[in-house]
């Protein structure tokens, strides 16, 4: 098992023996086929971060996102949804089927 990518909030792994990958988060490890992980890019890519900081929208500074006929459930404030794009594009970037790397925040 290897990292694909790390952020303060999260790591994506990948699992070559398994098939498989794992997305740790400081709370649990979630275990997500490729399919899934394609799903979970996806919906992230759907979600709008100019909206995230639009107060009337997001009072709460609360995302929610579900995964795989609901059986994960997120439940993300707008810096995690940030950094879970970041995570998910930068593995796609690593696996070599996308072009395009999230800049590094220093």
């Amino acid at each position: 098992m290897f990292i694909l990518e790390c952020t303060s909030y999260y790591t994506l792994r990948e699992a070559s023996q398994e098939r498989c990958y794992y997305l740790d988060s400081k709370e649990k490890r979630i275990r997500l086929t490729f399919c899934q992980l394609l799903a979970l890019r996806e919906r992230l890519n759907n979600i709008s971060v100019e909206e995230l900081f639009n107060t009337d929208k997001n009072q709460h500074d609360l995302t929610i996102v579900t995964l795989c006929g609901h059986q994960y459930f997120f439940l993300l404030s707008t810096l995690e949804v940030i950094d879970l794009k970041k995570v998910i594009r930068n593995a796609f970037v690593v696996m070599g089927l996308s072009h395009s790397p999230v800049a590094q925040v220093v």
